[in-house]
């Protein structure tokens, strides 16, 4: 797998109070990785992508309607096309995928991938010819209104060890890691077993 990406701008570091200043505008918490970045960098500007500063992050949530298409969500960069990058907003949230930014409100992301790791890789963009490295890592990206029968199907499906108390209390910080390290035809094959593989993901390793 090949990737072409090259830092176009790198802006100077946000401070901590510009980031206090979004959180208390938007009502939201910052993720601890991406406040990292942003006391690296207030944005970076790739030839295939954009990852956004505090004035973008802003700008976007307004813009693509995220407090109404995708509540608990923060939209931090863009594909510089048609694609959104969005974050749950929960300081421990690591995870980050792409998706239409017309589907905000209607669809996830096909793929959920680690901002923290993407950013160290520098923010490698897949092109369409691309497939998913051979291992990835299976999670839990939402859950149905039949959560009890979903829990109990996933934890047979997957094979499952841990305590039924604990898994509860994972799935509500989503997305859930569940299965690390699987090849990724096993894991499409698990995932197509399930009522509700819409509500499951892979997330390849960069």
């Amino acid at each position: 797998m090949s990737f072409k990406n090259c830092i176009f701008e790198k802006n100077p570091p946000a401070s901590e109070e510009e980031i206090k200043k979004i959180e208390k505008q938007l009502g939201l918490e910052i993720p601890e990785v991406y406040r990292r970045f942003l006391l690296n960098t207030n944005g970076m500007v790739f030839d295939l992508c954009v990852v956004y500063g505090t004035e973008d992050v802003v700008e976007a949530y307004i813009n693509n309607q995220v407090s109404k298409n995708a509540p608990g969500y923060l939209s931090i960069g863009n594909d510089n096309g048609d694609r959104e990058l969005i974050i749950k907003a929960d300081k421990s949230a690591v995870m980050c995928g792409f998706i239409d930014a017309g589907a905000i409100a209607t669809a996830e992301p096909d793929e959920w991938f680690c901002f923290s790791k993407w950013v160290e890789n520098g923010c490698v963009m897949r092109s369409e010819n691309d497939s998913l490295s051979d291992e990835v890592d299976i999670m839990i990206i939402a859950v149905p209104d039949d959560r009890i029968k979903f829990q109990v199907e996933i934890r047979k499906v997957f094979s499952l060890k841990i305590p039924m108390s604990a898994f509860r209390k994972n799935i509500e910080n989503l997305p859930y890691v569940i299965v690390k390290d699987v090849k990724y035809a096993k894991a499409k094959k698990l995932i197509a077993k399930l009522n509700y593989p819409e509500c499951v993901a892979v997330t390849e390793h960069f």
